[in-house]
């Protein structure tokens, strides 16, 4: 086949799994990234491989992606990091009836979960404490990953199948003529391109905006803090999603990080650039006493700080990953929050099939079209809280 010139914007885990696929169909695309390999969110992220979801197509492509991430051998180069530690969402009496109706329709989809009891799920984690709940989900066969160790296997696939990674190059414009793309600019000069695709997360808008796309995206800061669990209490445990208190925990190694699945009015509409990236001693106490409240013997756990990521949030929480309207040979993937880590591999594979096969292929992506704001056709935003988890 002939090949295109096809600039990828953005090495992070959604650009280097697109270059991947691409170069697994015998293209060659470029990819620009203006610091380094996983720069960006990518790293930031918690790494949670769930299946929950409200929106029944999401659920699938995450059932897909979890089955990628357990074979990723098969695929592609290095090691994601993938660990099985199961993952749990718990429910009160105001969010059960919900959560239920998730879980039936997961198992619809062929995903392996099932509804416990509050009591049952502590015979599979006896460490913790589930006070409050009256059921959870209970999802054995995920799991969690290692953001950075997938975003960099990525990038090693891509290079062994011929893509050309150029770090420390800023795109800061995307050309037009007479309605189609015809390369960018960048920090180091003019690259023509017949394809360009903006993976660039946060700062991919600008050079949206520029071209009259002004996307319903906005971008909020999300702590997390690490605690090293003491000695008795040091063996894995499962992800907990916990809706109930608004909390997550996440296994990592030796560690447990935490969080908040909701977001405080004061990290709303944050600068991506200029966002506090610490964390506060009274967000640090927060997070210790959720987890000490959740995980008892986290209160012999040491605290090691931590680090704030941001979410690009669009208007229903979901990705916008299509072809521009109106700009033929211009594709983006935006908006992809917290949650599309996850969805890395499938978003990769489906959208490259798309710039090569033509729009109407990877039917998949419908879901995240670029017009469905206008169309006034968002998504439901049910569990909005655990739709920008990482």
């Amino acid at each position: 086949m002939t090949t295109r010139a096809i600039v990828i914007i953005g090495a992070g885990v959604i650009g280097t799994s697109i270059a991947t696929h691409l170069a697994l169909r015998g293209e060659r695309p470029l990819v620009l990234e203006r610091h380094h390999v996983c720069a960006g969110t990518t790293g930031q992220s918690g790494g949670v491989l769930r299946q929950h979801y409200t929106n029944p197509a999401t659920a699938a492509l995450a059932r897909d992606a979890l089955h990628i991430f357990k074979s990723w051998h098969e695929r592609y180069e290095g090691s994601p990091g993938f660990v099985q530690t199961g993952v749990m969402l718990t429910a009160g009496a105001d969010s059960e009836a919900g959560v239920r109706a998730n879980v039936a329709m997961h198992q619809t989809l062929g995903i392996e979960t099932e509804l416990l009891s509050a009591a049952a799920a502590t015979t599979i984690e006896n460490r913790i404490e589930l006070a409050g709940c009256t059921a959870v989900s209970w999802e054995p066969t995920a799991g969690v990953a290692d953001p950075v160790a997938t975003n960099q296997a990525f990038a090693a696939t891509a290079r062994s199948l011929g893509v050309d990674i150029r770090e420390g190059v800023e795109v800061t414009a995307i050309e037009m003529a007479s309605g189609a793309v015809s390369g960018v600019l960048t920090s180091t000069g003019r690259i023509a391109a017949d394809i360009v695709i903006n993976a660039a997360g946060a700062w991919g808008l600008p050079l949206m905006a520029a071209l009259g796309h002004n996307l319903p995206i906005t971008f909020s800061r999300h702590p997390m803090a690490l605690i090293h669990r003491p000695a008795e209490a040091i063996a894995l445990h499962p992800v907990v999603l916990d809706v109930h208190t608004d909390s997550y925990y996440l296994p990592r190694g030796n560690m447990t990080l935490v969080g908040k699945l909701g977001t405080m009015p004061h990290d709303r509409d944050v600068d991506p650039d200029t966002y506090e990236r610490g964390v506060t001693n009274a967000e640090l106490a927060r997070y210790r006493s959720a987890a000490q409240a959740r995980f008892p013997s986290l209160a012999r756990g040491i605290g090691l700080g931590g680090w704030a990521g941001i979410y690009d949030d669009s208007a229903d929480a979901h990705p916008i990953v299509d072809a521009v309207p109106g700009a033929t040979g211009l594709y983006c993937a935006l908006g992809l929050s917290g949650n599309c880590f996850k969805l890395s591999p499938v978003i990769g594979d489906l959208l490259a099939e798309r710039v090569v096969a033509g729009p109407a292929a990877a039917s998949s992506l419908d879901l995240f079209r670029f017009d469905r704001f206008a169309e006034g056709a968002a998504l439901d935003r049910a569990f909005e809280s655990m739709s920008v988890l990482a």
